[in-house]
């Protein structure tokens, strides 16, 4: 059952997110907005593995399917940036148009390719003014709306990124000393 996100959740969502970023050292060196939607992508990517290997469970949360947890990962990376650029979720964020709405009706290869091309198309222009810097991240804001309205069950979708969060509070390679190794998550 979709209980339809509400703004305020989405930025207490966010806000919560952030905190546990910062807490394991994610915001401890400088990361630039080209390296955040290269991040955006990859989670993206995993997304799509997870559909092309056969629609497979996660590995670190196996009571999850792949894709979901994926699309939850994208979701966390994107409210992560929006947090650190303090960004303020608002009910316009939670209306979406034709094309956004068709997309969401669409299969899962086509509804990340749509995400994809929103990246791509949008994201990675630089920011010459202060208004191109409010559409980007009033776009980052849309996808990870989208992401609930495609997931269909706010609740459930919830569920997975709150558990998602946990998890990675205890993963070793997200704590401060092996992300800093060579080969380690640097960015």
């Amino acid at each position: 059952m979709n209980t339809k996100i509400k703004a305020k959740d989405l930025q207490e969502l966010q806000k919560n997110i952030h905190k546990a970023h910062k807490d394991l050292g994610w915001w401890d060196n400088y990361r630039t907005d080209t390296q955040f939607f290269l991040l955006f992508d990859s989670e993206l990517t995993e997304a799509f593995e997870s559909i092309r290997k056969g629609d497979i469970k996660d590995d670190h949360l196996p009571q999850y399917r792949g894709f979901t947890v994926e699309i939850a990962d994208f979701a966390i990376r994107c409210l992560d940036y929006l947090g650190a650029k303090s960004y303020s979720f608002s009910d316009h964020d939670l209306k979406f148009g034709i094309a956004e709405t068709c997309a969401v009706r669409t299969s899962e290869l086509s509804f990340i390719a749509f995400l994809k091309r929103e990246l791509n198309n949008n994201l990675l222009i630089l920011a010459n003014s202060e208004d191109s810097i409010v559409i980007q991240r009033r776009i980052i804001a849309n996808l990870v709306a989208l992401c609930f309205e495609y997931i269909n069950d706010d609740e459930h979708f919830l569920c997975v990124i709150s558990e998602k969060v946990s998890y990675n509070k205890k993963r070793s390679d997200h704590k401060r000393k092996n992300r800093a190794k060579n080969g380690g998550k640097a960015f």
